[in-house]
């Protein structure tokens, strides 16, 4: 697989999950709610990809399409984010 690097090993859990860390992710801007495309390559090895966003982004908590606001690289219309700002 080329010029791979050992950066960390984590152990898979009863339902089935493996923790990113935290580091891996922020260099990666993967975040909570990100989507992956999962590639089988050969004997133990899989790959993960993040998958296409959406051509038109959407509000994270209500779904429409006027996002004119990104917190930490998600995206929230501002009904939203006034809503949060209250509380």
């Amino acid at each position: 697989m080329g010029n791979m690097k050992l950066i960390n090993t984590r152990t898979l859990d009863d339902l089935g999950r493996i923790v990113i860390p935290t580091e891996i992710r922020a260099k990666l801007g993967w975040g909570a709610g990100d989507t992956f495309d999962m590639y089988y390559v050969d004997g133990n090895t899989i790959m993960l990809q993040l998958a296409e966003k959406c051509a038109t982004p959407t509000c994270l908590l209500c779904g429409v399409s006027e996002v004119t606001e990104t917190i930490k690289g998600k995206n929230i219309c501002v009904p939203c984010f006034e809503e949060m700002k209250k509380d």
